[in-house]
């Protein structure tokens, strides 16, 4: 394709990208200075098209930054700007809009243990520009910036302590007890969050970590709970299944009573007046 028409698609493309991030952003912005933000960012795009990858990328914050201070007429931190770009260029939106009919979906959740985490308060904005009907959680794990509506925990070694809050507090990981069952393992290494030597050595240590560890917390404000894992994921023994979804690893009935004293813990403290 010929440099100039490269140049008009650049420039197209990223006076799209400005108006959505505007829009995300909840920022508003002239015709023109939406025209001359997209101008700017298509001629830097040319005047990068030579440099290293990594330089590149090394650039695009200034950039991003560049195009939505001449948009919106005044300074946006580097971070925000690239956050609202990427979403608006598809990253973060092209997924919500592309699952957002599915009933499965309960929950947004941008970030996981600080991968590749940036400007979380914008994600959020994005994704509830486009989708309200959800829950978002703002980083699951790691580095809460304190927004979304839940308060995201992952924990396997260190004691559980719930502090009750405005939003919801739920612990998204936890558990991840390895056994690796003979016959149903993967090639190679396996790995886990302590290793269990026998179906009964599982099971009583599953038991011992809900009962003990976790329905305490019930009372204090956890409300959901997210365990680490259904099934073996290659060297990642630690499901309730095998990797190849064969057999139960832990004791079934133990497991079907764990979760029902779980239940009715949660049932007692969200509706106290029913249970005397």
């Amino acid at each position: 394709m010929k440099t100039g028409w490269i140049f008009l698609l650049d420039l197209l493309l990223d006076g799209v990208m400005v108006t959505l991030a505007l829009r995300l952003g909840g920022l508003k912005a002239s015709v023109w200075k939406i025209g001359l933000a997209a101008l700017a960012g298509a001629a830097a795009a040319r005047l990068c098209a030579g440099l290293p990858k990594g330089m590149r990328a090394a650039l695009w914050l200034p950039i991003a930054a560049g195009m939505m201070r001449i948009a919106a007429g005044r300074a946006e931190k580097p971070l925000r700007a690239a956050g609202l770009l990427l979403a608006a260029a598809g990253l973060l939106g092209g997924t919500v809009q592309a699952l957002s009919g599915h009933p499965c979906v309960g929950c947004w959740v941008p970030f996981n243990e600080g991968w590749g985490q940036f400007d979380a308060a914008g994600a959020v904005q994005a994704i509830r520009t486009l989708d309200d009907t959800r829950l978002v959680d703002e980083a699951s794990g790691w580095y809460d910036q304190g927004g979304g509506d839940v308060c995201s925990i992952h924990n396997y070694f260190y004691p559980l302590h719930v502090k009750p809050g405005k939003r919801t507090v739920a612990l998204s990981e936890y558990g991840g007890i390895a056994w690796p069952m003979p016959g149903h393992e993967a090639p190679g290494r396996t790995y886990g969050y302590g290793t269990a030597k026998s179906r009964a050595d599982l099971t009583a240590r599953c038991k011992k970590l809900q009962l003990g560890t976790v329905l305490p917390q019930l009372k204090k404000g956890l409300s959901a709970l997210v365990y680490t894992q259904l099934t073996d994921v290659e060297d990642e023994v630690n499901g309730l299944f095998t990797y190849d979804r064969a057999e139960i690893k832990p004791d079934a009935n133990a497991v079907r009573s764990v979760n029902a004293a779980l239940a009715a813990e949660f049932a007692k403290v969200v509706n106290p007046l029913s249970h005397g």
